[in-house]
């Protein structure tokens, strides 16, 4: 009877684990009521991480840039493979006067900057810094959109 009762709680216990660990990996996507979610974005000389690199597609995204280099960076939103091409018309609040595209531009040493858009068509995208010579350094980093985050591919081509 002991045996069996240990052997239910160790399976209960399993159980607890796996599913925790599982919401785990999509908290970083979490979003309040009328919320945007939030993906965070780490840029260093001469790397660019993310939180998490599948995002929502067709919701707004808050992007927050921390620049913990000693240079100024920028993160550019583009199309898998695309050489400095930011995606056009995604931003939710554009400023008066600027291009609406998806760029967070002069993100200085040890700051943050941050902005939200709205990547409606799933596929793959990278996260890019084209300040002179840094993505060639290899400042990219893939990501990619889809409807259904449970299902979507790290990287779909």
């Amino acid at each position: 009877m002991k045996i069996k009762l240990f052997a239910g709680l160790a399976i209960l216990g399993l159980l607890v684990i796996i599913l925790g660990t599982a919401g785990i990996a999509q908290a970083s996507l979490s979003a309040g009521p009328g919320q945007p979610y939030t993906i965070y974005v780490t840029v260093k000389e001469f790397k660019i991480w993310v939180d998490t690199p599948i995002i929502p597609a067709g919701v707004p995204i808050r992007f927050v840039v921390n620049n913990q280099g000693v240079l100024a960076h920028e993160v550019i939103m583009e199309k898998l493979g695309a050489d400095d091409a930011s995606l056009k018309g995604v931003e939710i609040h554009p400023e008066a006067g600027k291009e609406n595209h998806a760029e967070i531009e002069s993100v200085s040493a040890n700051s943050n900057k941050s902005d939200i858009w709205l990547v409606n068509d799933p596929g793959s995208y990278q996260l890019a810094c084209h300040v002179t010579g840094h993505y060639q350094a290899g400042m990219v980093t893939p990501i990619t959109a889809c409807y259904d985050l449970r299902s979507c591919p790290h990287n779909q081509n």
